[in-house]
């Protein structure tokens, strides 16, 4: 069942005292239950699209639009933008301790969400929720500070902050980023048994693939504010179209490999794209077509978007999203 569904959003940014469209043509789409990847370089526009969401938006951040955005069915415009936040929509950020103040108990933050949410505050329910993230001597953890926690254990805290307010949706960016290999797998499992055992549907953001192909179901490539391929992990995997989907596959490291692959060149500037095809500057099969007009998202199978002039345009039985 679709809990989350966006079509055609689109971001504008300050550019002195103008503006530019950063975002454009962005479709989502989470089922319950579902973890959906969102994979790309710094700056593609995987935060800003989630944190979109539910508005919490950078300072130059000057307009969001969407054609249609509806919760389990429900257009937005039906329900108040703030009132999907933590109750609907909660996030978990890369580093735990900047989202925990260190002035304050772990247990004091946690009633601190019950009075934002206007809910009465139980402990039984705040210690079934550690538990649940793995987090066993709960009584201790509640009379702690932020710092006398380890890094695995903070994060644990954040996922339980976020799960507390009886969300839907979870959005994981980068959750592992400050944690050391076995943590970070440990993050990833629980996760997916919390998504397993709840229901809950999960955004989970990260330039780490194999982190993406472990923990996901399907996955979005974002680039320089456009969505470039989208699909099941096994065809992002196996039967990747896109180049730069492909570029990102030669990145992974694996058993053997002696240094890294690169691709090159360097993204472009958010506020000053390229024309066209916003990866063609860095793309060795780039054509003079790319230059001058950006691809649609066209459907090539089942569920597998592209973007790209390689793929789809010529094609009778592919199908334009947009």
């Amino acid at each position: 069942m679709e809990v989350l569904a966006v079509r055609n959003m689109r971001i504008s940014l300050k550019k002195g005292r103008k503006s530019v469209e950063f975002l454009s043509g962005v479709n989502l789409k989470i089922n319950t239950g579902e973890i959906v990847g969102i994979a790309g370089e710094s700056g593609s526009g995987k935060t800003i699209t989630t944190l979109s969401l539910t508005k919490l938006l950078p300072e130059d951040v000057i307009e969001v639009r969407f054609d249609d955005y509806r919760i389990n069915g429900v257009k937005t415009e039906e329900v108040q933008i703030p009132y999907l936040r933590g109750r609907f929509i909660s996030y978990v950020f890369q580093d735990p301790l900047p989202s925990l103040d260190p002035m304050f108990t772990i247990g004091y933050q946690f009633k601190e969400i019950y009075t934002s949410l206007d809910k009465e505050y139980k402990e039984e329910e705040v210690i079934s929720v550690l538990n649940k993230v793995g987090l066993k001597e709960a009584n201790r953890i509640l009379k702690s500070y932020p710092h006398q926690l380890s890094g695995g254990m903070a994060q644990r805290v954040a996922i339980a902050l976020a799960l507390v307010t009886g969300c839907r949706v979870l959005v994981a960016d980068e959750p592992t980023t400050a944690l050391d290999a076995s943590l970070k797998k440990s993050i990833l499992d629980l996760l997916d048994t919390l998504r397993r055992e709840n229901t809950l549907s999960i955004f989970f953001i990260s330039h780490d693939l194999n982190q993406i192909f472990y923990l996901c179901d399907y996955i979005y490539i974002f680039y320089a504010g456009r969505i470039l391929e989208s699909g099941p992990k096994n065809v992002l995997k196996d039967k990747s179209l896109h180049p730069y989907t492909r570029a990102l596959l030669n990145c992974v490291p694996r058993k053997g490999d002696r240094g890294f692959s690169q691709i090159p060149g360097r993204p472009p500037d958010i506020k000053n794209p390229p024309s066209g095809c916003k990866f063609h500057p860095r793309c060795e099969y780039a054509k003079s077509i790319c230059q001058e007009r950006e691809p649609d998202l066209i459907e090539v199978k089942k569920a597998h978007f592209v973007r790209c002039h390689l793929f789809g345009n010529g094609d009778s039985k592919s199908r334009k999203t947009q």
